[in-house]
């Protein structure tokens, strides 16, 4: 699809800023709009030339907008959105572009109830300092500034795979991780098993036509335990921090060290050395094991890593 210029809806998110920044990167006109934003959003895309505004009217889609991107946080009475239908502009929401932008990008999908920004952010920047071209999605932001909005059109897409609304099941992922299924989203899910069985659905969706999927031991776990048993093949690992669990990848001699965290890793029982994490936690630890995972999937050296 050719867009030349792009409205976004609820602009102001984080997950909805970094892809205006993406398409602004492309050389698309990008405009927005925002009832709630920060001072600090406002004036980072207008680094980039990204006209914004507080407030949401109609007049704000003119008759050169390609196409109009909106939060799912935003109505479809929404003054923006009704003016789109009525000058016949297509419209996406933000899971169901992400999935137009998978489609033509290499993508890996980062899904789970916690930790997904942590884990998109972290393989985003190890491949960035492999000189790997990458460019990540997130509901997030790097600390010192650094945003990954690679221009190559062969640049990997690390995306924040969210099941709100089973947002995930509109990305076309060629590998993709679970970090885990916890009860959440209760506004969408009535209980734990039904966020289960949508955590199914998208893990037989990467598992199609051989692609990788790397999930959490407990997760395929809840996922073996549904009434109607996923379909996943054979092109999957599992990984755990229980070092005696049978899944594929391990980590042991866990230590709380000077500025972080020491572990070992191993994959499929064999050692693949120590590894020093600046963060402290066993849930960085399961987002740095991922990020190691899919790493190695994108042929990264594992001394780079």
């Amino acid at each position: 699809m050719e867009v030349q210029s792009a409205h976004l809806v609820g602009i102001g998110g984080s997950g909805m800023k970094n892809l205006a920044l993406l398409l602004a990167s492309r050389g698309i006109t990008v405009t927005g709009s925002d009832a709630h934003m920060p001072t600090e959003t406002i004036c980072r895309l207008a680094e980039e030339g990204i006209r914004v505004s507080g407030e949401h009217d109609a007049s704000h889609v003119c008759s050169q907008t390609s196409v109009l991107i909106y939060s799912k946080a935003v109505p479809e009475d929404n003054p923006e959105r009704a003016a789109a239908v009525l000058a016949e502009i297509p419209q996406f929401s933000y899971p169901e572009f992400l999935g137009v932008l998978s489609s033509v990008h290499r993508t890996l999908a980062i899904s789970g109830t916690h930790g997904k920004t942590t884990t998109t952010a972290l393989l985003g920047w190890i491949l960035d300092q492999a000189e790997t071209p990458v460019t990540t999605i997130m509901g997030g932001d790097y600390q010192d500034g650094t945003v990954l909005l690679s221009e190559q059109p062969e640049a990997v897409l690390v995306v924040e795979a969210c099941e709100f609304t089973e947002s995930f099941l509109h990305l076309d992922a060629n590998a993709a991780v679970i970090l885990n299924i916890e009860s959440d989203h209760f506004d969408c899910f009535e209980s734990c098993l039904a966020t289960t069985r949508s955590f199914a659905r998208f893990a037989e969706n990467v598992c199609r036509d051989g692609r990788f999927l790397l999930i959490e031991q407990r997760a395929l776990e809840q996922i073996r335990q549904l009434e109607t048993s996923a379909e996943l093949g054979e092109r999957y690992e599992t990984f755990s921090l229980d070092h005696d669990a049978e899944a594929d990848w391990t980590v042991s001699d866990l230590a709380c060290v000077a500025g972080g965290t020491q572990f070992r890793l191993q994959h499929q029982r064999k050692d693949l050395g120590s590894f020093f994490l600046p963060l402290p936690g066993m849930h960085m630890i399961a987002s740095a094991v991922a990020a190691v995972c899919l790493g190695l999937q994108q042929g990264i050296e594992l001394d780079v890593l």
